[in-house]
């Protein structure tokens, strides 16, 4: 749970990743949704780095951070990880908004929702959006600015005056 919020990363970049993935600065992650594996390094919290490569410490450089227990050469499944995200939110009580034809209704929140509030929290802290872009591994500023809804009003607002 925490490297995703720390990441902003989508749970299969997450389960994929590989001790020696994880860097003086952050970690190496391998974006496995487009045809072809791209790779973003993305920068970590100093603490929660040193608390990472401590809970490693001894593994092989090959070794996955999250294997599955049938098999420790394969991460476990992007099924399992999403089970275990919306545990956890369910027992924290964090939920989502979320439409149904005219009704809304809270639901569990779901691993794609680390991300958002990763992104959300950036952009309030005052993170640059091109920053944000780059650790979120967006090629098109525009998929990064939709945070900008949430977290600055008025940026949005300016942002989609802006011919490009």
């Amino acid at each position: 749970l925490e490297l995703l919020w720390y990441t902003g990363a989508r749970v299969s970049e997450v389960i994929n990743s590989r001790v020696g993935d994880i860097t003086d600065t952050g970690i190496v992650l391998r974006n496995l949704k487009q045809r072809r594996t791209d790779y973003k390094h993305v920068l970590l919290p100093k603490r929660f780095r040193e608390r990472l490569k401590a809970t490693v410490e001894g593994q092989p450089q090959q070794a996955l951070l999250f294997p599955s227990p049938r098999n420790p050469n394969k991460p476990i499944s992007r099924v399992w990880a999403w089970k275990i995200i919306k545990r956890a939110a369910m027992e924290a009580g964090v939920t989502k908004t979320r439409m149904d034809g005219f009704d809304v209704r809270l639901v569990p929140a779901w691993p794609h929702t680390l991300r958002h509030g990763y992104a959300t929290a950036l952009l309030l802290q005052g993170v640059p959006l091109t920053a944000v872009q780059r650790q979120l591994g967006h090629s098109n500023i525009m998929s990064t600015a939709v945070y900008t809804q949430i977290a600055d009003p008025h940026l949005s607002h300016i942002l989609e005056e802006v011919e490009i």
